[in-house]
């Protein structure tokens, strides 16, 4: 189930032209592990018409592509040239864009599990639950950071397997933390 929610976050990331797709990417997984179970079907799974249709979530996906192509080169600038300058810069930028994939996840749980009538609602949700619930945050930072380790020095596990399972697992996180009311109002 991992790999074929990795494939369709990375299928959706591509049809949302690269810059703009990695919150629809995020959305569409998590719609699909956030569903009730008697809703998960093979047309759900393999779904690709899912929409993040809050206001300026393209600017938070085109953001985060920014971040992380600061950070990655930046990243090969230092290996070729040690600099105090730029290592400075790539930690600032690495932990720019884990801040804001936790930030643009969470908000992929909001918008998949609550209802608002106002887009800002689902924002404002997303940083309370970001400042709120550290256990959620802080498993999310550390998954995310996984992920980039793995795609860095095992591209086939960390691209086929790491998005699908980060989204399942912070999901079924969401869920207890939700079931045990643990999350904050």
């Amino acid at each position: 189930m991992c790999v074929m929610m990795s494939v369709k976050f990375w299928w959706l990331i591509i049809r949302n032209f690269v810059i703009c797709g990695i919150a629809a990417g995020i959305h569409g997984v998590m719609a699909y592990f956030a569903s009730p179970k008697e809703e998960k079907d093979l047309h759900q799974k393999v779904n690709s018409d899912v929409h993040f249709k809050l206001n300026n979530v393209q600017f938070l996906s085109a953001a985060v592509m920014l971040l992380l192509s600061l950070c990655w080169t930046a990243g090969i600038l230092l290996r070729r040239t040690p600099n105090m300058v730029l290592s400075a810069a790539f930690w600032i930028l690495a932990i720019w864009s884990i801040l804001v994939l936790t930030y643009l996840t969470e908000l992929g749980i909001v918008a998949t599990v609550n209802e608002f009538n106002d887009d800002k609602k689902y924002y404002l949700r997303g940083i309370v639950l970001f400042i709120r619930c550290p256990q959620l945050t802080l498993t999310t930072m550390v998954l995310w950071v996984v992920t980039g380790l793995l795609i860095a020095k095992q591209p086939v596990i960390g691209v086929l397997v790491m998005p699908g399972l980060l989204m399942a697992v912070v999901s079924s996180m969401y869920k207890k933390l939700e079931k045990q009311q643990l999350l904050p109002n």
